[in-house]
């Protein structure tokens, strides 16, 4: 598209490593106007999309090829549904009208869009090619459909909150049958379909108790989950793929997890990362791709300097030596964007790490064959670090300062892999936050200490039993104990202590297959310490009641 040029500023550029598998978790924030990525455990993985092109998403939903959709509502009123490609560029978009607020979106695996609303007591569908089919489902109570999900057979299972009911409706749009009924007694919010047949209704109950419900294939009930306290405005429903782990997204809290004690618990809190009305959660599977990918933001503008048209372009992104001139280090392969207001997100995939490692490095935008602008020089930043990999931060003899923070470094590189990290206030390596998203358990290094601390509170344990001190004894005298050193190390550092196997058969504690946990150890060393003073304690009692006797029978005494 000749005389359109891409602008010289350039709002993100990223190097990330991308799993090669696995699962991505996407939390739609509704009070940020993103789509966060986190890991399956629920770690915060990057944004995948954000601003003008998320605007307000209020649902998700994955494609059976890894794109993904949201309903959004612009600022202007206009409700729909957005495509973004596995990549996370938006590719296409989709009218809702009559719906009102979208409050349910799906995809079957032919990749047609299924979508309901607030307003309009009906799922409308759209055909694999983006053109409108229309009604798809209706009637037989459905009222207000929210969360929406395929079932085994294509068969489309609706949440139906204004009628109380999940309901069932065949590929053809021909209605199957009521799942379950709930009546006046709850509101199915969303739907969830295990990998063994059982379906998680997400429920608000009359009375505000909110949680999660689990029926057998045949509606029969099985259990629920409560939500407690941490769940108060739930608004999302998610099974993780291989074990059925539960998560929950909520407006108030954040996003939750069921745990195996059957309590949830919140894994990211709103006001964390930009996560604000968390409004939906749903898995997909992690994109397959090198280990590195770069996304690159950009806006594309006419000569007069207004944005282009809404629409999508192909670009290709080339990488050269120079600003100028010579032959291309590598050149992507052409990339669909979709622009709004002029503003695009690119996601390359397999780009080569050793483009990282040179001192500079020019970045080439072409659409059609021309280029758009002068080349972008990309430099070593913080918000852009070029080196695929830490180790690739070559640091000079002596060290040096990376990172400053208050004009103090905060990462320092030294020889051989060494670094040394600021942490004047302390610091933490959470594991485990409680409902109120502090970390509720990890070791702490206190500021000015030595020493780690280990979190030892009564109220971050459970399943409390007494230990039989002289059980302990007799078992750590049994114990092998050694003199040795790691292989790593060199040959005159050495260490004493079990071996992990022997320690564990012994005392069976611990958290894995070759590692002792250094609170296990303290436990097995107190409680040997405490049954050998009561030890101690037997036997002096023992000594003074025979030094008693003695001093009767020398004084000739009974």
């Amino acid at each position: 598209m000749p005389g359109r040029v891409l602008t010289a500023s350039f709002a993100l550029l990223a190097l990330l490593a991308v799993p090669a598998a696995g699962q991505d978790l996407l939390v739609a924030s509704r009070g940020s106007d993103r789509i966060l990525m986190f890991d399956a455990d629920g770690n915060l993985a990057g944004v995948f999309a954000a601003g003008a092109s998320v605007p307000s998403p209020s649902c998700l939903a994955v494609g059976p090829d890894g794109s993904v959709y949201a309903g959004i509502r612009e600022p202007s009123g206009w409700r729909g549904v957005v495509r973004w490609n596995p990549g996370g560029s938006p590719v296409g978009r989709f009218a809702a009208q009559g719906l009102g607020d979208l409050t349910g979106v799906a995809v079957d695996a032919g990749g047609a869009v299924y979508a309901g609303g607030t307003s309009g007591n009906e799922v409308v569908r759209w055909n694999p090619d983006r053109t409108p089919y229309g009604t798809f489902a209706y009637g037989n109570g459905l009222a207000m459909p929210a969360g929406l999900a395929f079932g085994s057979g294509g068969k489309l299972f609706v949440a139906s909150p204004g009628s109380g009911q999940v309901l069932v409706w065949n590929p053809d749009g021909t209605f199957d049958r009521v799942f379950r009924s709930f009546g006046a007694s709850a509101q199915p919010l969303d739907v969830g379909l295990a990998g063994d047949g059982r379906v998680y209704v997400l429920l608000r109950l009359t009375g505000g108790q909110t949680g999660v419900g689990v029926y057998t294939s045949g509606g029969s009930f099985v259990r629920f989950h409560s939500g407690g306290s941490v769940m108060p405005s739930p608004t999302g429903l998610a099974l993780r793929p291989g074990d059925d782990a539960v998560f929950v997204s909520d407006s108030s809290t954040g996003l939750l997890r069921l745990g195996e004690d059957g309590t949830f618990r919140v894994v990211a809190p709103a006001g964390a990362s930009g996560l604000l009305q968390a409004s939906a959660v749903r898995f997909r599977p992690a994109a397959q791709v090198s280990e590195n990918s770069l996304l690159v933001q950009g806006k594309l503008t006419a000569p007069d300097g207004a944005p282009v048209p809404d629409a999508s372009y192909q670009l290709r992104f080339g990488f050269y030596a120079q600003a100028a001139g010579g032959a291309p280090l590598w050149v992507s392969p052409a990339a669909e964007v979709q622009t709004r207001s002029g503003v695009f997100v690119a996601r390359l995939e397999q780009v080569p790490a050793t483009l990282f490692a040179r001192d500079s490095l020019w970045l080439e935008t072409t659409l059609g064959g021309t280029a758009l602008s002068p080349r972008q020089l990309l430099g070593s930043q913080p918000s852009a670090v070029r080196a695929a990999s830490a180790a690739a931060l070559r640091a000079p003899a002596g060290g040096a300062a990376v990172f400053q923070v208050s004009q103090r470094p905060a990462l320092t590189l030294g020889a051989g892999g060494a670094f040394t990290a600021l942490a004047s206030g302390g610091a933490v390596f959470a594991t485990a936050f409680d409902a109120s998203g502090q970390a509720s358990a990890g070791p702490r290094l206190a500021p000015g200490s030595g020493s780690w601390s280990t979190l030892s509170d009564a109220s971050a344990k459970r399943l409390y039993s007494p230990v039989n001190l002289e059980e302990v004894l007799r078992r750590l005298s049994a114990l092998p104990v050694s003199r040795w050193r790691y292989r790593a190390q060199p040959g005159n550092v050495f260490h004493l202590g079990p071996m992990a196997d022997d320690f564990r058969r012994a005392f069976d504690v611990g958290e894995g297959d070759g590692l002792i946990s250094t609170v296990d150890a303290d436990g097995v060393a107190m409680a040997a310490l405490q049954g050998l003073l009561k030890r101690v304690a037997a036997q002096e009692e023992t000594i003074r009641r025979l030094e008693g006797l003695l001093k009767r029978l020398e004084e000739g005494g009974p």
